[in-house]
C-alpha cells in the first residue's frame, strides 16, 4: 500500500500556480530596483493594482482569459502558459471540500517587510475565544510573553496589512488557513523565522509536559527520486491538519507544528 501511495504521488504532476508565478516575477523586478512598487507592476500588466494583489494573495481566482493576458504580458513561455492554465482550470473546477483544504498565502513583499514570529503568533492567537475581545489585549500580551505596547504594535500592523480588523470591540482575523511559505524560495528573513520556530520546538522539550507535545525523528535511507513524493506527503499532512483546525469555531489553544526534512548523507 505504501509503495502504491508513493507511486501515486510520484505520478502526480505539479503545475505552476499563477499567484506564485506573478509573485516570483514581481520579486525579480524588486531585486533589480528596490523602489519598484506593486502599482508599477500592475501598470505594466495593464491591470488594477487591487485586483492584482488579490490574485497574488490567492484571494481571487483569475479567469483563464485574464491569466492568459497576464502571462503574455510577462512573456511567459508556452509551456508555462499551459501549466498555469491547466492548474487554474483544475482549481476552478475543484469541489468546496477541496477549497477548504487550501491554505492562503500572505503577499510576499509584505511578509518580508513586516512579519516575524510575534505577528504570526498574535494573528493566530486572536482566533482563540479568550483573546478575541479588544479588552483582552493585555491578557494576550501576557500569554505571548511580550509587552502590551509591542503587542498593540503588532496588531496595528496586522490591521494596516488587512489581515485583522476590529468589529464591535472584537478582533476579527480576515486571513484564514494562513501559510508563511507563499513561494518556492527562501530568504534571510525566512531562515531567521524558521530558526525561531525550531528554537521554540527545542525549548518545548524541556518546558512542555510530554502529553501536550509530540517530538519524534525518523531517519530513513531514500532514493533521490522519492524526495518529491515525500515532500508532497508532508504538504498534504499540513493541509489536513490545518483543515481539521479550521473546523471548530471555538478554539482555546495555540500550537506550532514544525516539520523538518533534510539530508544527513548526500
Amino acid at each position: 500500500m505504501l509503495r502504491q501511495l508513493t507511486n501515486t504521488f510520484l505520478n502526480a504532476k505539479k503545475h505552476m500556480n499563477l499567484a506564485e508565478f506573478l509573485t516570483n516575477e514581481f520579486e525579480k523586478r524588486k531585486n533589480r530596483n528596490i523602489r519598484y512598487s506593486l502599482r508599477a507592476f500592475a501598470k505594466s500588466l495593464n491591470i488594477d493594482a487591487g485586483a492584482l494583489l488579490r490574485i497574488m494573495n490567492n484571494k481571487r481566482n483569475a479567469t483563464p482569459s485574464t491569466a492568459l493576458i497576464l502571462l503574455k504580458n510577462l512573456n511567459a513561455s508556452q509551456v508555462i502558459q499551459n501549466e498555469i492554465l491547466m492548474e487554474l482550470n483544475s482549481r476552478n473546477a475543484s469541489s468546496k471540500k477541496s477549497k477548504k483544504m487550501e491554505m492562503n498565502t500572505f503577499f510576499n513583499h509584505e511578509f518580508e517587510k513586516y512579519f516575524d514570529i510575534l505577528h504570526i503568533h498574535t494573528m493566530e492567537a486572536l482566533n482563540l475565544k479568550q483573546f478575541q475581545s479588544v479588552e483582552q489585549t493585555s491578557a494576550l500580551a501576557e500569554a505571548l510573553g511580550v509587552s502590551l505596547s509591542r503587542t498593540n504594535e503588532a496588531i496595528n500592523q496586522l490591521i494596516d496589512l488587512g489581515a485583522v480588523r476590529i468589529k464591535n470591540g472584537q478582533y476579527d482575523v480576515l486571513y484564514k488557513s494562513f501559510s508563511t511559505v507563499p513561494i518556492g524560495f527562501t530568504s534571510d528573513k525566512r531562515k531567521r523565522l524558521q530558526k525561531e520556530f525550531l528554537k521554540k520546538a527545542i525549548d518545548a522539550i524541556d518546558d512542555i509536559p510530554f502529553e501536550l507535545r509530540d517530538h519524534s525523528t525518523l531517519t530513513i535511507p531514500i532514493s533521490r527520486k522519492d524526495l518529491a513524493a515525500i515532500k508532497l506527503i508532508l504538504k498534504n499532512a499540513r493541509l489536513r491538519i490545518n483543515s481539521l483546525s479550521e473546523k471548530r469555531s471555538k478554539r482555546d489553544q495555540l500550537y506550532n507544528l514544525s516539520l523538518a526534512l533534510y539530508p544527513v548523507v548526500l
